[in-house]
């Protein structure tokens, strides 16, 4: 139902009878024609985009729905706020020109760092079980 401009590559998907199809071209020469399929495959799913929007809004609303659809948790981190897990250690680092106040999963405790990262800060956790 939203429009995302695009103009850098556009593919024609022709998705199988088993695909759902979640966005289409709405003009030029790709009009009506698919830009975003999803088909459950065995026990996953593949999400295919056939298009490049030119603020990379669409990809972001493809994910969430994805997710949403898996029912699969999302973090929506501001632009300059990164957050990985390694070796059972969360690490979360704020490149951003302003603080970031990091709401700590349940049962995680903080290692290094405060929830209140400054920018260039880092906070480093530990899921407790």
């Amino acid at each position: 139902g939203k429009k995302h401009n695009w103009n850098t590559w556009g593919e024609i998907l022709i998705p199988g009878k088993d695909s759902e199809t979640w966005a289409t071209y709405t003009n030029e020469f790709y009009e009506g024609k698919p830009a975003v399929t999803m088909r459950h495959l065995g026990k996953g799913t593949v999400t295919y985009v056939g298009v490049d929007s030119k603020d990379g809004t669409l990809e972001k609303e493809v994910l969430t729905k994805l997710y949403a659809t898996l029912n699969i948790p999302v973090m929506d981190l501001p632009y300059g706020v990164t957050m990985e897990y390694r070796n059972g250690f969360g690490i979360v680092l704020n490149y951003s020109d302003k603080p970031y106040e990091f709401q700590l999963p349940k049962g995680s405790k903080v290692l290094i760092g405060e929830t209140n990262i400054p920018t260039a800060g880092v906070l480093v956790f530990r899921m407790i079980h």
